[in-house]
């Protein structure tokens, strides 16, 4: 099997296009900010048909709000899962792990280049229809898991041409 096998002119790439969508929350990674420093989570959603959008959270002090109304309201965490939320700990995201929302994709100008658009997620709401068996939850990952330097590269001699 080539890379040509799995090339499809007609599949673009697999990113959540602009319109109303319902999103399962299927990973969550926590990191800091190369260019500040600032803490955030992103959330990685998909739709029934495979199709993915992220979304990121900052935890800063005015921020935090936005992720604790996105967990109670748009989520439905109950009070107790909230009290055992803790945004400090990479941990506690999972819990929005399985959770459904319908979710309104918008493409919108790049913050630092108005020509270049990109799509983003511009509303949220909570969402309890009949749950889709076809998006499936990832295995969620705290720190990249290291790669050996020759594990899964073939050899010169592995190569026919």
């Amino acid at each position: 099997m080539s890379l040509h096998d799995y090339y499809d002119e007609n599949t673009g790439a697999n990113f959540i296009p602009p319109g109303e969508h319902i999103v399962r929350i299927v990973n969550s990674r926590a990191f800091v900010s190369t260019n500040k420093g600032t803490s955030g989570v992103e959330f990685l959603m998909r739709n029934a048909k495979k199709q993915e959008i992220k979304h990121t959270f900052w935890l800063t002090e005015d921020s935090i709000k936005i992720l604790s109304f996105f967990a109670k309201i748009h989520c439905g965490l109950s009070d107790e899962e909230m009290r055992h939320y803790n945004e400090n700990n990479p941990a506690s995201h999972r819990v929005l792990i399985g959770k459904y929302l319908k979710v309104t994709v918008e493409k919108v100008a790049s913050y630092k280049d108005s020509a270049k658009k990109f799509s983003e997620i511009t509303q949220f709401e909570r969402y309890e229809g009949p749950e889709s068996g076809n998006i499936a939850a990832e295995e969620p990952q705290d720190e990249p898991q290291p790669v050996a330097a020759d594990d899964g590269y073939p050899k010169d001699e592995d190569i026919p041409f």
